[in-house]
Formats: structure tokens, C-alpha cells, sequence
């Protein structure tokens, strides 16, 4: 249990918005603002496994001609993949007319 004893601490310095934004969506997470910084913190790495996983499946179930399309394509399979996932999203979506 020692492990996990938190004793190490880091400042940052955030704008009063940008404290307000923090301290709204560690509420909304249902978590202590330090909880929600290690929390998205740590998560992205997973998240970046899991799109990597995703993209590489894609990929080889692509035909080959596919494979040739430009990055924009590419782009919008993240976002693809990010529109099913809203849980890591952290900004809301914009809504172009």
C-alpha cells in the first residue's frame, strides 16, 4: 500500500478560464482535480495504443489502393474513431454551418 501513497506534488500555472475549465470537468468526471489530471494523463497513453490498434486494422483490411489515399483520409478515421469514443473527447464538438 505504501506504492501508492501520493507524496510527490507539481505547480502549473493555468489562466482564472483555464482553472474554471479544469475544475468544471473534474466535477463533471466526478473526480478531484488532481485525480483528473493523472487520469488524463496516464489514459492517453492507452488511448494512443488504441488508436494505433484501430489504424493498423484498418489499414490491413484496406485494399491496397486505399492505402494510397492522402493523410486527410487518415484523419478522418481518427476522427471516426473518436466520434465513438466521446469519453476521451475533452472539447465540445463544433458545429460548422
Amino acid at each position: 500500500m505504501e506504492e501508492n501513497k501520493k507524496c510527490a506534488s507539481i505547480t502549473i500555472r493555468l489562466s482564472k478560464t483555464e482553472c474554471d475549465q479544469l475544475r468544471k470537468r473534474a466535477s463533471q468526471a466526478g473526480l478531484t482535480v488532481s485525480a483528473y489530471l493523472r487520469s488524463c494523463t496516464f489514459e492517453a497513453e492507452a488511448l494512443r495504443a488504441q488508436v494505433k490498434d484501430v489504424l493498423a486494422e484498418l489499414r490491413q483490411a484496406a485494399p491496397a489502393e486505399e492505402e494510397r489515399k492522402p493523410a486527410v483520409a487518415r484523419r478522418s478515421l481518427l476522427q471516426w474513431f473518436l466520434r465513438f469514443m466521446p469519453r476521451w473527447r475533452t472539447q465540445p464538438r463544433l458545429v460548422r454551418a
